[in-house]
């Protein structure tokens, strides 16, 4: 499968947007000691916040894609004034995010 993606990523180079891609994991929500620290969820919102900053800074597009698990964290009021250069994708396959990007970051370990 990757051998497979990374060929489809060569062929659709000239598709790029030039967005910085964000996959955005919340810190869960079930019961996992360490993902309950306060410290651990104010980290994940200064995280997208500062991400936010950098990618308005360098004139690029940010694109948040949320993970689709159903108690995602809402980030929605960490990026209100950014909302003009920056876009938050809940639903849809990752992979035609990740093939049209420049940069590509992710908070957690995900899939």
């Amino acid at each position: 499968m990757h051998r497979e993606f990374f060929e489809a990523k060569q062929a659709a180079k000239d598709q790029n947007e030039g967005y910085i891609l964000l996959a955005a994991v919340s810190p869960s929500n079930n019961n996992l000691i360490n993902d309950l620290l306060i410290e651990k969820k104010q980290k994940y919102e200064e995280f997208i916040v500062q991400t936010c900053e950098i990618s308005r800074k360098l004139g690029k597009k940010l694109v948040i894609k949320t993970h689709p698990k159903q108690n995602e964290y809402d980030i929605s009021h960490l990026i209100k004034k950014f909302q003009s250069s920056v876009e938050v994708v809940r639903q849809g396959d990752i992979l035609d995010l990740i093939s049209k990007c420049d940069v590509f970051l992710c908070t957690d370990f995900s899939t």
